[in-house]
């Protein structure tokens, strides 16, 4: 499918969100980042390379001024257009938890970024491309047994399709995203498969436990690994132990998966 039809369709299923948490917006977020689709449409230029970070949902406060639009009424290409032009300065960009995690990329991968003439482009995507009012952490169980049912991977995955990312970064919530790509095998018709290549992997101080795993996501025969890592910046570990986790992780990528930074 087309990388314009997930994005209608994931406009459309916004109008059937099952909780109030996340009905009070009238658009999906379906990406943070510029895919360059709304200067070339289906025609991706391919000298770009592209690296995935990819979360739970967004937040409410992409919704504030010179964000994203909170109107029904947008057209598909224009949303396509506010998710590839978001980090633009004049976009007034929630840059609270997308900088932090930039900055630890670039020690350990030169080139990467969300902004600017990079090497390798930043793009952020979310399980589930719905914001929450409140945000993810506070909402209510029953709120997030109903969202797990508005994950998209329909969209994720056209859009792993138009950018062929060389990898994908996952920064907390591990063991319920793990389990979301792990339920794709329960699906006779997935539009990706997921293979679980690497697990349990420890790195503890006396304070600090950090766990990754590395899988593999194949589309039809493209094949992206993805590290989905405890690892969270909002609430920091020493900065030893993060130096040596991201070591780690780029570490198995380079080695274990061949992934040319």
């Amino acid at each position: 499918m087309a990388l314009i039809n997930s994005v209608s369709k994931a406009k459309d299923k916004i109008r059937r969100a099952p909780s109030v948490c996340f009905n009070q917006f009238n658009n999906p977020i379906c990406w943070f980042g510029d895919t360059g689709y709304s200067h070339n449409g289906e025609n991706r230029a391919d000298s770009q390379s592209y690296i995935f970070t990819m979360g739970i949902n967004p937040s409410w406060e992409e919704f504030a001024p010179n964000r994203f639009t909170n109107n029904a009424g947008i057209s598909t290409l224009e949303l396509i257009r506010e998710c590839d032009e978001y980090f633009y300065p004049s976009r007034n960009p929630y840059t609270t938890w997308f900088s932090p995690y930039q900055t630890l990329l670039q020690k350990h991968i030169a080139g990467v970024g969300y902004e600017g003439q990079v090497k390798h482009r930043l793009i952020h995507v979310d399980l589930i491309p719905y914001a929450s009012k409140p945000i993810w952490n506070e909402l209510e169980d029953e709120d997030i047994n109903a969202a797990l049912n508005l994950i998209d991977f329909e969209l994720i995955a056209d859009l792993i399709d138009y950018c062929h990312p060389i990898a994908i970064f996952s920064f907390g919530g591990m063991d319920k995203k793990l389990k979301a790509l792990k339920g794709l095998s329960q699906n006779p018709n997935p539009p990706f498969t997921f293979t679980l290549k690497k697990d349990e992997e420890k790195y503890p101080d006396t304070t600090n436990s950090r766990r990754f795993v590395v899988g593999e996501i194949n589309l039809h025969g493209f094949v992206a690994p993805i590290v989905l890592s405890t690892l969270v910046l909002a609430y920091p570990p020493k900065a030893e132990i993060i130096i040596q986790h991201m070591d780690r992780l780029t570490s198995v990528l380079t080695n274990d998966f061949g992934v040319k930074f």
